[in-house]
């Protein structure tokens, strides 16, 4: 995330190294970088104790990805997660695969991990290039 004083004349390009961005003016309000969410069950919370959000190295975050993972595949079979981000904002939002329907499994879902709020996604909602 970046601001600039003044917007470059257009065409801009719609992607950079295949991924999607957008440029807003100052007075236009701030963009999402991810769209938006579908939030978890808020009365599920795992990896509760062990992790310090504000203090997260690089090694916690691979374990609590693992934690999660196995979690997952305990409590939730048939939802795989994909891919686990922490943002700056000090959230995390788990992609799931493109056949979840969210709205259907997000009473199913931690509402948080590792004292963070999470949000639900799915792989097709991020417009990523084909792997």
């Amino acid at each position: 995330h970046f601001q600039v004083h003044q917007l470059p004349s257009s065409p801009w390009p719609l992607a950079v190294g295949g991924v999607s961005f957008t440029l807003l003016a100052e007075n236009q309000g701030r963009a999402l970088m991810l769209p938006r969410q579908i939030y978890g069950n808020p009365k599920i919370s795992i990896c509760r104790d062990e992790y310090d959000p504000v203090m997260f190295s690089d090694a916690d975050l691979r374990r609590l990805a693992a934690e999660v993972h196995a979690n997952f595949e305990k409590n939730t079979p048939g939802l795989r997660v994909l891919e686990l981000m922490y943002t700056c904002e000090r959230s995390i939002y788990i992609v799931l695969e493109d056949h979840v329907i969210l709205n259907q499994v997000r009473d199913k879902v931690p509402g948080f991990i590792g004292n963070c709020f999470v949000g639900y996604l799915s792989n097709r909602e991020l417009h990523r290039p084909s792997w």
